[in-house]
């Protein structure tokens, strides 16, 4: 057995490969998630083409109170493929503008026409439709979590991931602690991010070659009348 995070603790040398496993139940077929909670959506899709899905959270499986960014065409993807229902985006959209916009400037200046060889200033343009929806991920979250176990989807909450055995031949082996069975399965998605463990072990130990920051902001005390536009970057 190779305990994942151990390689946070005691660095890459602790990192090995498992190749012996002994199957509780090898005719399970069960996929299994660990954290995200974006993971319920892969999993209702995979339910719906017949497969025995898990997903595993340590902590309760939910959505933030923050709305997510979303474009209507991305949301009809999941309506095609039965994750979602028109019902379920309609109580899910909370706000919606007709744009984006991205600008690469100097200052702010706005309106701006031209390029920063023509104006001194920078870029800038608007994309109709991109990322001008905003959604509620705890309405999204919790209705595709209700149809993922009403297919008979099985949700894990407040399970922790302690270690995965992994077989070459038979499968693997989720441990969820002393005080629960694990679970067998054929297919293991680590959805736990960049700061997943499983990840860190893969590496051996290696840095990343490169890292992209994210940064955001919230503002308030815009005029809905003239404010109707959102910005990408």
């Amino acid at each position: 057995m190779t305990v994942l995070w151990a390689i946070l603790e005691r660095g890459p040398s602790c990192a090995s490969r498992p190749t012996e496993l002994s199957m509780a139940n090898p005719s399970l077929i069960m996929t299994s998630w660990s954290a995200v909670v974006l993971s319920v959506f892969v999993a209702t899709a995979l339910k719906l083409k017949g497969h025995d899905v898990c997903v595993v959270e340590a902590g309760p499986l939910r959505g933030r109170e923050q709305e997510w960014n979303i474009s209507m065409d991305e949301l009809l993807e999941l309506v095609e493929l039965g994750v979602l229902t028109q019902e379920d985006i309609d109580e899910a959209v909370q706000t919606e503008f007709p744009a984006c916009r991205s600008g690469f400037k100097n200052e702010e200046v706005t309106p701006l026409s031209g390029t920063y060889f023509t104006n001194g200033v920078g870029y800038e343009t608007t994309t109709p439709d991109v990322l001008n929806l905003g959604v509620a991920p705890s309405i999204l979250i919790e209705n595709v979590k209700q149809r993922f176990v009403s297919m008979g989807g099985v949700v894990k909450e407040f399970q922790p991931l302690k270690q995965v055995v992994v077989s070459e031949s038979v499968g693997a082996a989720i441990d969820l602690g002393d005080d629960e069975e694990p679970i067998t399965s054929r297919l293991v998605l680590d959805c736990m991010g960049n700061a997943s463990p499983i990840s860190r072990q893969q590496r051996y130990g290696m840095k990343p070659d490169g890292i992209c920051c994210v940064v955001g902001s919230c503002a308030a005390g815009f005029d809905k009348e003239t404010n109707l536009i959102g910005d990408i970057i």
